[in-house]
């Protein structure tokens, strides 16, 4: 982060440089900054006043000098205050419910996205690595604003964000071996100094990933190669940079149930190896609780509601998120679960009102949900839920 962040380099030597002055303001200062001498109106560059002086007599480089001090002051003591009343506010938010207006993605979690078809879950994926443009809101990594490192730096965004989408049969160019498909970014981004050191590299990534013998597949051709091998090819190529984030979006909903579960374990063990942190979008939900230590529920554009991922599943309180589980098969035989019908089709994205994105289909539905729409408020269990119907903690 600081080799990435000129600014963050130059903000910190301005400030190790004013801290210095303040210090150091007696010593270098020639004369009292208040000190109301004969030289009035001194030009610069006069002999003993190198920036002159005012109307007053005063030498203009002492009152600078020491007016460090009162800078550097006022700005302690803004940041202090404004922490305080942010963390005041905070606390107060958060014990009373708080509307969350924020989500943050830890290092080396896997966060899962599920919902029904059509509900925003790809558009969000695709927001995130800057493939679609937000309408508002801001996109941090790192505390970095994503637009601002693309637009600085797009190399560098395309190391540390990568994605894999949901068809591999649409990933890669069919008139391209494997080799040069996996070789490319790594030319791209100036990874090995030559040809042979690149494919010692993507041969190393084949064998990590079970595609053994790497040499036979990297003569290969993506029509010569199963759906299960071309997704395994696809997330070992975005590997290949170490990104520091990566989108995966429905990875093995096109995959038969038996090779499934290796392409997730492989992809898990990659992750853990270079500690990347996954945004993990599906609509199987037996497969998020499998990956994902929190999820978030996506209902037309909104996130209804968020927590870790046992909790939800065991104890949901959105009526989306209950019929969503309602409808989820369990491996429990003595397990009794009443599916919840949802009636109706989702309202349109694109003029939405000003009520419950759910209101009109939603079977607890009252007359609240229909005048306004609810904001996403803390639980006392650490979830949150944006519904009128659910009391906060």
């Amino acid at each position: 982060m600081w080799k990435a962040s000129r600014q963050l380099q130059v903000g910190l030597i301005l400030f190790l440089v004013v801290l210095l002055i303040a210090i150091l303001a007696n010593v270098l200062s020639p004369y009292d900054p208040y000190y109301l001498g004969d030289d009035l109106l001194v030009p610069p560059g006069s002999e003993g006043h190198p920036l002159g002086t005012n109307q007053m007599g005063c030498d203009i480089l002492s009152m600078i000098l020491h007016g460090s001090r009162a800078s550097l002051t006022i700005g302690i003591v803004s940041a202090l205050i404004s922490g305080l009343i942010g963390t005041l506010l905070g606390a107060f938010a958060g014990y009373y419910g708080g509307v969350l207006d924020k989500i943050t993605l830890n290092e080396k979690e896997i966060f899962g996205i599920i919902g029904e078809s059509g509900c925003g879950k790809s558009t969000l994926g695709r927001l995130l690595i800057r493939l679609e443009e937000p309408t508002s809101g801001e996109i941090e990594f790192y505390g970095v604003s994503t637009k601002k490192l693309l637009d600085c730096n797009p190399e560098q965004f395309h190391c540390l964000v990568q994605s894999v989408f949901q068809n591999p049969f649409d990933t890669f160019t069919p008139n391209d071996t494997i080799g040069a498909i996996m070789e490319r970014p790594l030319k791209l981004h100036h990874i090995g100094e030559t040809d042979e050191e690149r494919r010692k590299i993507c041969v190393d990534a084949l064998n990590e990933g079970g595609l053994i013998p790497a040499e036979s597949f990297l003569e290969r051709y993506p029509h010569e190669l199963s759906g299960g091998q071309l997704q395994r090819i696809s997330i070992l190529r975005s590997m290949l940079l170490k990104p520091k984030f990566l989108v995966v979006d429905e990875p093995v909903s096109m995959l038969d149930v038996s090779v499934r579960a290796d392409i997730i374990n492989m992809l898990l063990k990659l992750v853990e190896n270079h500690n990347t942190s996954i945004l993990f979008i599906s609509h199987d939900i037996s497969i998020i609780r499998y990956v994902s230590a929190r999820v978030a529920v996506m209902y037309l554009g909104n996130i209804v509601e968020m927590g870790e991922t046992d909790t939800i599943i065991h104890h949901p309180l959105h009526p989306y998120t209950q019929a969503l589980i309602s409808n989820c098969a369990s491996i429990d035989l003595d397990e009794k679960r009443e599916p919840i019908r949802i009636e109706g089709e989702p309202p349109s994205p694109v003029d939405p009102k000003p009520c419950c994105p759910f209101a009109g289909r939603c079977f607890c539905e009252q007359e609240i949900c229909r005048r306004e729409k609810p904001q996403l408020r803390h639980m006392a269990d650490g979830r949150v839920v944006a519904c009128h119907l659910v009391k906060e903690k």
